[in-house]
Formats: structure tokens, C-alpha cells, sequence
């Protein structure tokens, strides 16, 4: 995934693999396209619902029949 964004600070650590690239930052703004689909499935869904219900949206489970 490529993803660019500004931020306020940031500190940038060696990853675990070679060539990997570690980094942490504060105040993130996405900025340019995002693919909002590869987001998503790198987070933690239970915050994300939680803040759909604060936010007034109903959010339900369908399965798909065999």
C-alpha cells in the first residue's frame, strides 16, 4: 500500500525486515488519494463500529448462503 500523509512530529526506527522502514507519527492527516479498502483491513473493526454507533449509524452482520 502507499500512503501519503502530513504530520505534526514523527520518529522513524529500522523495521524488522531489511529495507523496512518503522515509523511513528502525531497529528496524521491523510493527504492525496487513499485507498480507504486496504485501510480498513488493517484495523481493529471493533472501535470502527463503535464509532459509527456514537455517530448515530446502525451497523448489522450478513453472512453470505452457501
Amino acid at each position: 500500500m502507499k500512503m501519503t500523509f502530513v504530520c505534526t512530529e514523527y520518529h522513524a526506527k529500522a523495521g524488522q525486515r531489511q529495507g523496512e522502514v518503522r515509523i511513528e507519527a502525531d497529528g496524521v492527516a491523510l493527504f492525496g488519494h487513499v485507498d480507504e479498502k486496504q485501510i480498513m483491513n488493517q484495523l481493529d473493526l471493533k472501535p470502527v463500529f463503535e464509532w459509527l454507533a456514537e455517530h448515530g449509524y446502525t451497523v448489522t452482520e450478513n453472512k453470505a448462503v452457501a
